[in-house]
């Protein structure tokens, strides 16, 4: 490996005229990048500089868990570096009104390579959570409400406004829903009938997340498994979390 970065190094200061006997500080300098995480074979690499404001977007391709690349870059300049895999959002962050959140991994790097050579290893974390709802004695539509609609993954910020979504039942009673980052406590379950508009019952799920210490915070967001039984008299409430739930 790191025989190949440094033919790799040679042949690069070679074309740009650098040599052991100049002042090396405006020769490039080769970023070596090591990524892990995510789950998609393809990365998606955003480099951003000031002082000109340069923007520089890369596909790799993951080989076995890690993908690498190998780029030159300035010395002695700042760069920020977004590492992104999975569905993307539209550049505003915003989930349109009845769809889910995108299964998305993202890594934010900063760096100022003041050498040849410089070498970074980056992990994406997951920026999801997989809800799934399992009822029981509970008919008709189930729509899930926020009041987070979305994620700017270039500020690495929440986007407030209206997160609706009626998702689709899997089987009877069972249902899947890609939620963003959550705020605060707004998340709730509502459930219609087939032909009402007004919800017959609402569960306030952020609330009870909120009590169970749900970190909406943590570099990787869990996935959540909620199941409800409702009564004439009551309900039964069974929440869990795990890193991630794979059905």
């Amino acid at each position: 490996m790191y025989r190949r970065v440094i033919a790799i190094l040679l042949s690069v200061l070679a074309f740009s005229g650098c040599s052991v006997k100049v002042d090396r500080s405006e020769c490039p300098c080769l970023l070596y990048l090591t990524v892990a995480g995510g789950e998609d074979a393809t990365l998606t690499l955003t480099l951003t500089s000031n002082n000109p404001v340069s923007v520089q977007t890369l596909t790799l391709h993951r080989q076995g868990e890690e993908a690498k690349a190998a780029l030159e870059i300035q010395q002695n300049k700042e760069y920020s570096l977004l590492i992104s895999s999975g569905n993307q959002l539209e550049e505003d962050g915003i989930i349109p009104l009845g769809s889910q959140m995108s299964e998305l991994y993202l890594s934010y790097e900063t760096l100022n390579c003041t050498g040849d050579v410089y070498e970074l290893k980056s992990t994406l974390h997951k920026q999801f959570s997989r809800l799934y709802v399992n009822l029981s004695g509970i008919q008709g539509r189930m729509c899930v409400k926020s009041n987070v609609c979305g994620w700017i993954y270039q500020k690495n910020e929440a986007v407030n406004g209206r997160f609706e979504c009626f998702p689709p039942e899997i089987t009877r009673g069972f249902y899947k829903v890609l939620l963003p980052r959550q705020t605060d406590s707004s998340l709730i379950l509502e459930f219609y009938d087939e032909v009402s508009s007004i919800p017959y019952f609402v569960f306030p799920l952020g609330k009870k997340l909120e009590q169970l210490g749900v970190d909406w915070q943590k570099e990787d967001l869990e996935d959540i498994w909620i199941e409800l039984e409702y009564y004439d008299n009551g309900i039964n409430v069974n929440v869990e979390t795990w890193q991630q739930i794979e059905l």
